[in-house]
């Protein structure tokens, strides 16, 4: 974090996560609790400038206010998984033919 963080949130589902939003606009994803200072985050920039507050409106919805722009964002949060990620199409495929012998 370049500046300091203005307001944080803990959320309450399954994936237990930390909001953070900065003077500088950027609104930060973790997981919670972080054991370490250099933990892997998610970064957006959504705010022109300082985030005004930030609440989680259930398990998997935030919410940001931007101060300067009076914006009001609403997030979704999408849990994607590794057998998600793949090709549908590949899945689906069965195996290659064999080519029948003489």
């Amino acid at each position: 974090y370049r500046s300091s963080a203005a307001v944080l949130g803990e959320s309450h589902g399954t994936l237990r996560l930390l909001a953070t939003g900065d003077v500088d606009g950027l609104v930060r994803l973790q997981r919670f609790p972080v054991p370490v200072p250099d933990a892997l985050s998610k970064d957006f920039y959504a705010h022109t400038s300082r985030v005004a507050d930030l609440a989680w409106a259930g398990p998997d919805r935030l919410v940001t206010a931007g101060m300067g722009s009076c914006a009001l964002i609403q997030w979704r949060l999408i849990s994607q998984r590794r057998s998600d990620a793949q090709p549908k199409d590949s899945a689906r495929a069965g195996p290659s033919p064999k080519a029948a012998s003489p």
